[in-house]
């Protein structure tokens, strides 16, 4: 419709471009193509805007809303994108420079397991989550010792179900229900099935 100089030059038609414009980026943000649903969404609006229409407004607006956020996820996963992959550049040695506790070097070890895994070096990533499941258990600390046995899983799918069990029960036996939580994800993602997560009925 708008390479139709006539359409676009056609000012009876703003409610017409309004709506096609809000439903262009609708499906820009559906396709996962948010910064040109951003501009289709913007014109939309400066058109409901100058119509007066509140009801298209007040859509146009959500619509908006939505694709800022979709803007802001996807800054964020470039983002953790690039910190990885500097991260999997770096030694363990360096990483764990100045990071005095037990607890500290097995959050950061946990984050360079991860690093390694998503640059395609697996076994080396499963050897640091390891390492990062030692540090976890001599500081007691729970949430660097199930993120560290869900990357073993991850990293290596033979034993995938052995240690996202054991991060199940070491998360439920101290009530940590997020973690909980995301090791029931990471059983969903990877495929597992967990004796833990059957109901008396063997219901899931």
């Amino acid at each position: 419709l708008f390479a139709d100089p006539a359409f676009a030059a056609a000012t009876d038609l703003d409610d017409v471009k309004a709506r096609a414009s809000s439903l262009y980026a609708q499906a820009l943000l559906a396709a996962g193509r948010p910064a040109e649903a951003w501009r289709w969404s913007e014109g939309a609006l400066r058109l409901a805007k100058s119509l007066g229409d509140e009801a298209g407004l007040a859509e146009i607006r959500t619509l908006h809303q939505s694709i800022r956020e979709a803007l802001t996820s996807a800054a964020q996963q470039r983002a953790a994108v690039e910190h990885g992959r500097r991260l999997a550049e770096r030694s363990v040695e360096e990483i764990l420079i100045g990071l005095g506790s037990a607890e500290e070097r097995a959050d950061a070890l946990v984050k360079k397991a991860n690093a390694e895994i998503d640059a395609g070096r697996p076994a080396e990533g499963a050897e640091i989550a390891r390492r990062a499941v030692e540090e976890a258990a001599s500081a007691a600390a729970i949430a660097p010792e199930v993120f560290a046995r869900i990357a073993i899983a991850r990293a290596a799918p033979a034993e995938a179900g052995a240690q996202l069990l054991a991060a199940w029960r070491r998360a439920e036996r101290a009530n940590e229900f997020n973690l909980v939580g995301a090791v029931a994800r990471a059983c969903e993602l990877l495929g597992v099935r967990l004796p833990a997560l059957v109901g008396p009925n063997g219901v899931a």
